[in-house]
């Protein structure tokens, strides 16, 4: 009876030794932080898209992460930083979009997050060149004033602007708009009749302009 008490322990103690030994590999997290589920956005070349992955296991440093769009993927084999922050430079094309954010680890255990966005078509930029006034005359030594405003719907004033002469071409002026997208520049002109014009791009490639000759 006593040897049987004995064998019955000792199994009992090597099944509490396997037991000891599993492991198990946590699921990596993932969530889309640049864009809201089922919002619209506009078109843009270029979209940054940013997220944040953890793993209770792992390092961020170890976690591999993919960015998809429709599928396809747009970004891939990234490490995130040390704040498990990620991020990704992509285009939106005009349509429904399908957005993927997925991790994995060392383990090969996933996690993903999804959003649905709807691309919709970019407005160009706003543009209005005040001065050099339309017919005005000027002389060839003189500076002159070149003011306007340049503003986009989707981009606000971080857009790019620039003024262009039809006999010089493109200006040596630098057009800074401010908060409100308006901008002041002096510059000289050669002799001759100029048309002046004003242009500006935005993200998504449209170009709006305004001349005065």
């Amino acid at each position: 009876m006593r040897g049987i008490t004995l064998s019955m322990l000792a199994f009992a103690a090597l099944g509490c030794s396997d037991a000891s030994l599993k492991t198990f590999n946590a699921e990596p997290t993932a969530t889309i932080t640049s864009h809201a589920d089922g919002t619209e956005v506009y078109q843009s070349a270029e979209v940054v898209l940013t997220g944040n992955v953890s793993d209770s296991d792992h390092a961020e440093e170890e976690l591999v992460v993919t960015w998809t769009i429709d599928g396809t993927p747009v970004c891939e084999d990234l490490s995130p930083d040390a704040d498990g922050a990620t991020a990704c430079t992509a285009e939106f094309v005009i349509g429904p979009r399908n957005i993927v954010l997925s991790v994995s680890d060392p383990g090969d255990a996933t996690g993903t997050d999804a959003i649905s966005v709807t691309v919709i078509a970019s407005d160009p930029p706003d543009v209005n060149l005040a001065t050099p006034y339309d017919g005005e005359r000027y002389r060839a030594d003189e500076a002159i004033e070149f003011k306007g405003t340049v503003i986009d719907n989707e981009d606000g004033v971080a857009i790019e602007a620039w003024i262009e002469s039809s006999i010089e071409g493109r200006l040596d002026i630098e057009v800074v708009p401010d908060s409100e997208g308006s901008f002041s520049a002096y510059s000289n002109l050669t002799e001759g009749d100029h048309i002046i014009t004003l242009f500006a791009e935005d993200s998504a490639g449209e170009r709006g302009q305004d001349s005065h000759s």
